[in-house]
């Protein structure tokens, strides 16, 4: 990119939309605001249309920032091996947090959540990995979160649970699980993604095609849930780097990319 990511197009676009909701006088406040943290971002937020989506949001009274997050998964060099499951504050928590420090600043009509994705807990292949029941995953899950809590004793940053957060989510994924699979044109998608996550897959003991490719389509699934939820209620979403991200962009989600990258 070049070091002028937000050029006069967006600057039009958002400029317009901020006139037909009576909010002119906030339009060089997130020009500034985007100026600021879209360096901070990966590719996935410096698209033409993806710049526009933050943008927008930005002209609202306040905005939520949510960043879903893995639980406490054992981790060497950055990246998760999945061998166990701790009740720290996991890796990705502390790698959106480094994010959150860096923009919050910018943002001050921001609200930033991190949301731990508790429902993997009724995975049974991370169950196996990681050598825990259902029980004793959810378990070390509230203890992350209560230790990420402590970590943001002095931030104003909020912690929650997927599910609690988004308790339809669950049937949304089913939703978009059944599309996934009835649109032929998504097949060869999915094949890649799944070709993508096969490292991924391993490390978790997950070997068979079917298998992997059923994975990939819950993942995905998983994806644009989150993405609608994204859209409908007007929040953006935090992500890492990951094969997943262009997902979003099937619900017209706002996504601030953090390009780190965890396996």
């Amino acid at each position: 990119m070049s070091n002028k990511i937000l050029d006069t197009r967006n600057k039009t676009a958002i400029y317009q939309a901020a006139v037909r909701s009576n909010r002119a006088d906030r339009v060089e406040r997130v020009y500034s605001q985007l100026e600021a943290i879209l360096p901070q971002l990966g590719a996935q937020s410096h698209s033409r249309k993806m710049i526009n989506r933050i943008g927008l949001l930005l002209l609202e009274d306040t905005v939520t920032i949510v960043a879903p997050s893995c639980p406490d998964y054992a981790h060497r060099d950055g990246k998760y091996t999945f061998t166990e499951l701790g009740s720290g504050v996991p890796l990705l928590t502390q790698m959106h947090l480094r994010l959150f420090d860096a923009i919050a600043p910018h943002l001050p009509q921001a609200q930033f959540e991190i949301v731990i994705a508790d429902q993997e807990a009724e995975d049974a292949a991370l169950c196996a990995m990681t050598g825990t029941t259902e029980h004793t995953f959810r378990a070390r899950i509230l203890a992350s979160a209560q230790a990420t809590e402590n970590v943001l004793s002095d931030r104003p940053y909020h912690i929650s649970l997927m599910t609690k957060r988004f308790p339809n989510l669950q049937a949304l994924e089913k939703k978009f699980i059944a599309e996934i699979n009835t649109k032929q044109e998504l097949s060869s998608r999915i094949t890649s993604d799944t070709i993508a996550r096969r490292q991924m897959y391993q490390k978790i003991g997950v070997r068979g095609s079917d298998d992997m490719t059923t994975r990939t389509i819950k993942t995905a699934a998983q994806y644009c849930a989150l993405a609608h939820l994204a859209a409908t209620e007007n929040f953006l979403v935090c992500n890492h780097e990951t094969v997943n991200l262009s997902w979003y962009n099937r619900h017209e989600a706002a996504v601030l990319h953090n390009s780190v990258s965890i396996y």
